[in-house]
C-alpha cells in the first residue's frame, strides 16, 4: 500500500517515545498556536523508539505520520522577505562527505547553509526530566554564516546545497554552535520508507 507520510524526529512527532498511533499532528504545532484538531495535517503512524539506558545505542531519532494529501504540500516553504519562497528537494538519497555544503529550511532559523565537519560523530543528547541518548554515526553540521539551526528546528530535512537539493539528513538536534542530523539512509531503513518530495 502506498501511503502519503511526513517525515520528523520521534521526538517532535512521538513525544520521545510517549505517544499513540493514530494521535493528532498539528501543523502549525501546539507551542506555535495549533489547535487540535483545526490543524490537523497528520495521524502519528510510526518511530523508532528511542532507547535512553546508559549502555544503550541508538542511530535515528525518526518518526512518521499519515497526511491528508490535501492538507500538506510537496513544496518547501522558507520566509523570504514579507512574503515566502518555495522549493523542492530531491528524492535520491546521498551519503554524507566531509566538507560538503548542505541545506535546511526549519520553523526557526529558515533557510540556512553549513558545512558537514564530521560523518560518523558519536554524542549524548539531553532530552529532559534526566533522560540522556547516545546516538553515533551523526552527521555534525556548522553554518556558513551564523548558527545552521536552533530549537524548533528538529525534524528539518538536510540536502545538498546545489541543484539536486539530495536528501543528505534528518536534524534531530545541536548546541554549541554545531547541529546534528542522522543519516538520511539510516532513517529511511529504520522506517522502511521511501522518499516522496
Amino acid at each position: 500500500i502506498n501511503r502519503l507520510l511526513a517525515l520528523s524526529n520521534n521526538h517532535v512527532f512521538a513525544n520521545s517515545n510517549n505517544a499513540a498511533v493514530g494521535d493528532n499532528i498539528l501543523q502549525p504545532g501546539p507551542f506555535d498556536g495549533g489547535v487540535n484538531p483545526a490543524d490537523r495535517i497528520a495521524l502519528l503512524e510510526q518511530w523508532v523508539p528511542i532507547n535512553f539506558s546508559a549502555a544503550g545505542v541508538n542511530f535515528v531519532d525518526a518518526a512518521t505520520g499519515w497526511c491528508w494529501p490535501d492538507r500538506v504540500r510537496r513544496d518547501f516553504i522558507y520566509r523570504a522577505g514579507a512574503g515566502f519562497g518555495l522549493f523542492r528537494v530531491g528524492s535520491i538519497p546521498v551519503a554524507p562527505l566531509l566538507g560538503m555544503i548542505v541545506g535546511k529550511t526549519g520553523r526557526t532559523t529558515q533557510l540556512k547553509a553549513g558545512r558537514i565537519i564530521d560523518t560518523s560523530a558519536s554524542i549524548r543528547v539531553n532530552y529532559g526530566s534526566g533522560r540522556i541518548a547516545n546516538f553515533r554515526d551523526q552527521i555534525t553540521i556548522r553554518g556558513l554564516s551564523g548558527d545552521f539551526s536552533a530549537g524548533g528546528d528538529s525534524g528539518s530535512l538536510i540536502w545538498t546545497w546545489d541543484a539536486r537539493r539530495a536528501p543528505v539528513g534528518l536534524l534531530f538536534a545541536g548546541g554549541g554552535g554545531l547541529t546534528f542530523g542522522n543519516k538520511i539512509g539510516r532513517v529511511l531503513s529504520a522506517l522502511d520508507i521511501n522518499l516522496y518530495t
